[in-house]
């Protein structure tokens, strides 16, 4: 007695489409001033990607013995955090762009 299966034996080719790979190194991105983007919850964005976040904080004048003058006369103040990147200090919000950029300017990781 024959123990073959009768009739055509069908092997699975397995999947055509191409699968994606899953990323093991971080991504790089290079920032430019007109791609940054300055969103109201505080995260700096480059395209579609988060890379930071800004903050704008009051700095008041000191008065006598250098206690703070509530009266308005405080300065603004913007600050940018970029995890690995020196932070950037700024006294005016479109300022902030060319100064990301140039710290940006050796890329960004991205851990995916």
């Amino acid at each position: 007695m024959c123990m073959r299966p009768c009739g055509p034996v069908r092997h699975h080719r397995g999947s055509r489409r191409k699968t994606v790979k899953p990323v093991t190194e971080t991504a790089v991105i290079y920032p430019t001033e007109s791609t940054i983007t300055l969103t109201r919850d505080g995260r700096i964005k480059s395209g579609s990607h988060v890379i930071g976040q800004w903050t704008k904080d009051e700095i008041y004048e000191g008065g006598f013995h250098f206690r703070p003058i509530y009266s308005g006369h405080g300065k603004v103040c913007y600050t940018a955090s970029i995890p690995g990147k020196e932070p950037v200090i700024c006294t005016r919000k479109k300022d902030l762009y060319p100064e990301i950029a140039r710290v940006c300017r050796g890329g960004v990781s991205l851990k995916e």
